[in-house]
């Protein structure tokens, strides 16, 4: 059941959360985990901070956790995000066949039910990279300024970072190391 204490552990995990205290986030929310079932959304941010604290099982478990709660709730938009996070996570773990299947996985979602929402522009950073490890330059570029475009739209800093880093990565691999170097530059 839910007392006092339960919803004070949750509180103060969400405020760390805010404050970016990475490590106190992840302790109370993993506290509020174990006394409660927390909603997709706060899973969303143990998961979160699981990552950001390199506590790598428990952000993926977490993330497909949360990826199945939103999904229980017919909530395609959070279920994608999830799938996408776990398939991005996997990918730079070097794990390119779960991650991908993820991916995949969040693809279908979207396409599904399609909906004008800044998870599609985070689902063209897999084309992007992929495109990218296949040296193709130039459509890797297309596809980070995709990503960009749908981030700015929704204002989402996240995705403007990642487009950026992206870009800047595509830019230095086909030699524009100047202008790529800037991008990153700007991107931090």
């Amino acid at each position: 059941g839910t007392n006092m204490s339960d919803t004070k552990v949750l509180h103060l995990g969400k405020i760390a959360f805010e404050q970016e205290k990475w490590r106190d986030a992840f302790a109370h929310l993993s506290n509020a985990d174990q006394q409660q079932s927390p909603g997709a959304a706060d899973l969303e941010l143990l998961a979160i901070s699981a990552y950001l604290t390199g506590n790598f099982n428990a952000c993926l478990d977490t993330w497909a956790r949360a990826h199945n709660s939103f999904v229980e709730s017919n909530d395609t938009r959070g279920a994608a995000r999830c799938a996408f996070w776990l398939g991005f996570i996997l990918m730079n773990k070097g794990e390119i066949i779960r991650g991908g299947g993820w991916m995949a996985h969040a693809r279908k979602l979207l396409n599904e039910n399609p909906i004008d929402c800044v998870e599609n522009g985070y689902l063209f950073l897999p084309v992007a990279l992929t495109s990218l490890g296949k040296g193709d330059i130039e459509e890797s570029i297309n596809a980070f300024n995709q990503a960009l475009e749908i981030g700015n739209h929704f204002r989402d800093q996240n995705l403007i970072t990642l487009a950026h880093l992206g870009h800047g990565q595509a830019l230095i691999r086909s030699g524009e190391g100047k202008r790529g170097v800037t991008l990153l530059d700007e991107a931090m």
